[in-house]
């Protein structure tokens, strides 16, 4: 089949310390990068959320709040407040942990940083013809330019 679906509702998940982490990636058949949901209940302390790195495995880890308002502490610095639709980048090397009053919904990806992934240029910032030009006919263009030279 050329494409997976999965309801967070029926997802399998685990549950650490009253936090709820349903496995996308296993669900969508991912192995390319790591994917998964992370639903914190009201008042979830900063000992609930096992403080962690991922200096061994080099992985890049990035958050996107969902729903909810939280606040992450990195490397022991000052606890930074954050709401929904809001991306927090994760160095590898960084130790990282979450609390919460309200209650959150946070979606994980992760993925080496020496993966080989290649970036296209019309996702880099200040490509100016990413805002005139789609992705996929950013591509076609690049495709047609290689196979005229």
């Amino acid at each position: 089949m050329g494409f997976q679906m999965a309801s967070v509702s029926e997802m399998e998940s685990t549950e650490q310390n009253d936090i709820r982490f349903m496995k996308a990636r296993a669900e969508l058949g991912l192995n390319s990068f790591g994917l998964q949901l992370e639903e914190f209940p009201q008042n979830t302390g900063e000992d609930a959320y096992q403080e962690h790195s991922h200096a061994k495995d080099g992985q890049d880890e990035v958050y996107l709040c969902l729903s909810g308002t939280g606040e992450i502490q990195v490397d022991d610095q000052d606890w930074t407040q954050f709401g929904p639709g809001t991306f927090i980048k994760v160095d590898p090397e960084s130790t990282r942990k979450f609390r919460t009053e309200q209650g959150m919904q946070l979606l994980a990806i992760s993925a080496p940083q020496d993966s080989g992934y290649q970036p296209q240029s019309w996702t880099e910032k200040g490509d100016p013809s990413s805002s005139s030009t789609s992705g996929q006919q950013q591509e076609e263009q690049g495709d047609e330019q290689e196979q005229s030279s």
